[in-house]
């Protein structure tokens, strides 16, 4: 059952796919219900609490990219990485995955030329706020 489990089908993740029943996938669906809820409480995050210890990532910063993409930043875009990927930033709070890939860099680069301890400590409040009410996650 655990091997099943590692193996998900891609259309288990999209909570709006409706020719996917409960009684065609059997416990599928029961996963497939606990992903989606693991998202909307952004406890998926969690082990980037470890990213954050060990020094890789900071709790509030810009948004976390994949390598393969960077060949596609313009050098202004580039301006992105002087900083750490943060686990939340000033994206999360103001569309999370509702926003496109544009409006995401838009944000990243603001944060980047207005971080402060101050403008930090108001991201990780809002950020509490937004997952308490389940807002902008898939």
């Amino acid at each position: 059952m655990h091997e099943a489990c590692l193996a998900l089908p891609a259309f288990l993740y999209d909570a709006s796919a409706e020719a996917v029943t409960a009684a065609s996938y059997g416990y599928y669906a029961a996963v497939s219900a606990g992903v989606i809820w693991t998202r909307k409480l952004s406890v998926d995050e969690l082990p980037n609490l470890w990213s954050v210890l060990v020094g890789d990532m900071r709790l509030v910063g810009p948004s976390p990219e994949a390598p393969e993409v960077l060949q596609y930043y313009t050098p202004d875009e580039m301006y992105k990485f002087v900083c750490k990927p943060g686990i939340t930033g000033l994206a999360q709070i103001n569309g999370r995955g509702l926003l496109n890939w544009g409006e995401t860099l838009a944000w990243d680069l603001r944060y980047i030329r207005t971080r402060s301890v101050g403008l930090d400590l108001k991201i990780i409040f809002m950020t509490l706020k937004l997952v308490i009410a389940r807002r902008g996650a898939f």
